[in-house]
Formats: C-alpha cells, structure tokens, sequence
C-alpha cells in the first residue's frame, strides 16, 4: 500500500513537472512574438488575455485527451476482466 502511494505521488509530481515545463517552454517560444504584438500597438493586458487564452487551450486539451485515456483504458479493461472471469 505505502508503494503504491508513493509511486502515485512520484506520478503527480512528475506529471506537475512536465506541465509546468510545458508551460515555460511555451512562454519562452512565444516571447518575441509577444514583444512585437506590444511594439505594434497592443497593451500588456491584451497581451496577457492571449496568453491565458493559450494556456487555456492547452489545459483544456490536455484534460479531455486524459479524461478519454482513462475512459477508454476503463471501457477496455472491464471487457477483459469479463474474458477472464468468464
């Protein structure tokens, strides 16, 4: 039981961890793109509202690829329970 709990918790963490490089990794690709979007004209907080929408879209996605994992992962192991149940 404490393995399990453990290796969950490793899970989390690492899951935290590569969303939160996600995460940077695109703030940083989209930086100068942001610097010209404010040289032409566009206030901080436009520029703000576009990368929240981004992240948005992003967290969005990346939860219903999972929430569909875990449902099919579901579905598919309850058939194969049954198959060895009998």
């Amino acid at each position: 039981r404490q393995f399990l709990d453990a290796h969950y918790a490793l899970l989390a963490c690492s899951t935290i961890l590569l969303l939160a490089m996600i995460v940077v990794l695109s703030r940083r690709l989209r930086a100068r793109e942001m610097e010209t979007m404010f040289l032409l004209g566009c206030s901080r907080g436009v520029v703000l509202s576009l990368q929240a929408a981004e992240l948005t879209l992003i967290f969005a996605v990346s939860l219903v690829v999972a929430l569909l994992s875990a449902w099919a992962s579901v579905a598919w192991m309850h058939g194969y329970l049954n198959t060895l149940t009998g």
